[in-house]
């Protein structure tokens, strides 16, 4: 992720979107969330919405995020699937 916000890329190609499928990991604790929010400052700081899928915000990954507030945060769009978030994303790119 940092290579992609690194000046010489995001110069050659920069990214309005980054999408993060987390159907596949089983659990996120406090350091990894603080993490995602680490992730988070980082792209809002490049106008880039952190797309999460593939949690439930009842499940243990979402109350570690939201733990730390990471929902709250601006720029950052939840989906259930990674399906639904490249749907809403290639729309948003389209309008």
């Amino acid at each position: 992720m940092r290579q992609l916000l690194d000046t010489a890329s995001w110069q050659q190609n920069p990214i309005r979107f980054l999408v993060v499928d987390l159907s596949l990991v089983a659990g996120v604790d406090l350091s990894s969330a603080e993490a995602f929010m680490r992730v988070q400052r980082l792209l809002a700081g490049r106008h880039i919405t952190f797309v999460l899928c593939g949690f439930s915000l009842e499940s243990d990954i979402g109350k570690a995020l939201e733990s730390v507030e990471l929902f709250r945060q601006e720029s950052v769009e939840l989906f259930s699937n990674l399906n639904e978030a490249l749907e809403c994303m290639i729309r948003f790119m389209i309008a």
